[in-house]
């Protein structure tokens, strides 16, 4: 029985110095969430370096929820970076009306639109979690019916081809 309590002790310290070392860090490093990670597919395509590339993205609209056809999200965004600023400006607002996600961002962390300009991506922090969000976008032409929009922040994921609205990668920012 001695054996069985020194071990379940054991389990316990290393769990709680698990719980410290993860306080330590979040406390210490906060920037360590803001780093941001691209899929390689997008890096690819997308003929950017990984830091922000000028330009400018707006959009907004309505896309569906997959688990819940009748389901809508909405969203409106404009996120611009030009070169020589230290990160990009902008905002985000989305809403899932179906379980009523929020995500709200103004602190921009990068901004890439691939070399056709017709695809984006960037990421910012949620003001209501403090996490980061990500972003993709896909502006396939005029009038928004076959554009992209796809939305991604603490294991909750959305998005698809618009139901509603436009997704515009302007020429110039």
């Amino acid at each position: 029985m001695k054996y069985l309590r020194s071990n379940l002790e054991k389990e316990r310290v290393l769990v709680l110095s698990s719980m410290l070392l993860i306080a330590i860090l979040a406390a210490v490093v906060p920037f360590a969430l803001r780093i941001p990670t691209l899929a390689e597919s997008f890096t690819a395509s997308a003929g950017c370096v990984p830091c922000s590339c000028p330009g400018k993205v707006t959009g907004g609209g309505q896309i569906p929820k997959v688990c819940a056809p009748e389901g809508k999200a909405s969203f409106g965004f404009i996120i611009v970076y030009y070169a020589g600023d230290p990160a990009p400006k902008g905002e985000l607002q989305y809403i899932d009306h179906e379980s009523g996600m929020k995500v709200h961002g103004h602190d921009m962390i990068y901004l890439k639109v691939s070399a056709d300009k017709k695809k984006a991506e960037f990421s910012g922090i949620d003001k209501y979690s403090g996490h980061t969000f990500k972003v993709y976008v896909e502006d396939n032409g005029e009038p928004g019916k076959k554009d992209v929009f796809k939305i991604a922040i603490d294991g909750y994921s959305a998005g698809g081809t618009l139901l509603h609205g436009n997704i515009q990668i302007h020429k110039k920012p």
